[in-house]
């Protein structure tokens, strides 16, 4: 799923998140999840495209 530096549908792409992947949500702007990998890299996603946990 594409991320992108702001909660923006027409901002660049700056990373491309795969299926799986273990994200936590640190705060939401309407459809717009910031999320933030293990590795501290944090991104806004299209919150309706994630999943819920185990």
């Amino acid at each position: 799923m594409p991320a992108r530096g702001v909660p923006d549908p027409s901002a660049p792409t700056v990373a491309t998140l795969v299926g799986g992947l273990p994200v936590q949500v640190i705060q939401t702007s309407g459809a717009w999840a910031q999320v933030v990998c293990s590795n501290g890299w944090t991104g806004w996603v299209d919150g309706r495209l994630l999943g819920s946990g185990p």
